[in-house]
């Protein structure tokens, strides 16, 4: 017999917006399906903590990023975050640099669905599966703490370091 909170929620009632998929483990909500080994929770305490810790690096490293990609980003150019979570990085980004195209993928589809700026763009999608795009489609890849979201002997290195995310990225 199966434990009532480790069970995947089949359907919900009308009065909630619990999304299909999940599954709840000691009151916390956790993916369900697939190939997916995300190890954390994919709820509001999960994404708003996910958001306080990017306005910590945010505030650390004075911005959103390092990279060389100031004048780039300004003229226009094509942005992928992998594991974009809540999607707040890819939301400033596309706010900051209108000129430029932004894509936020994730497997658990627990970004924004309302006030998204018209240059950005949220797609589940399990990266263990592959990117959901032509090769050379970016000019630049963004991700950050994807090193704890997999479990069972997946390494991070496994994942994404391999060409998957180099054949994303346009030459030159």
């Amino acid at each position: 017999m199966s434990n009532a909170t480790d069970t995947p929620i089949q359907s919900v009632s009308a009065s909630t917006s619990f999304p299909e998929g999940f599954r709840i483990v000691h009151k916390r909500r956790f993916m369900a399906e697939g190939n997916t080994k995300y190890m954390l929770p994919s709820d509001d305490e999960e994404l708003n903590r996910l958001d306080y810790q990017h306005y910590v690096i945010r505030h650390l490293i004075y911005g959103n990023f390092k990279a060389p990609l100031d004048s780039e980003l300004e003229k226009g150019i094509r942005v992928i975050d992998v594991g974009c979570g809540s999607g707040i990085w890819v939301m400033e980004m596309a706010v900051d640099y209108p000129r430029s195209t932004f894509v936020g993928v994730d497997c658990a589809a627990v970004f924004p669905t309302k006030d998204i700026p018209p240059n950005c763009t949220f797609i589940r999608g399990n990266t263990l599966e592959g990117l959901p795009f032509k090769d050379e489609s970016f000019d630049f890849v963004f991700q950050r703490y994807v090193f704890s979201c997999f479990v069972g002997g997946v390494s991070v290195y496994s994942v994404f370091g391999s060409d998957r995310l180099v054949a994303a990225v346009q030459h030159g």
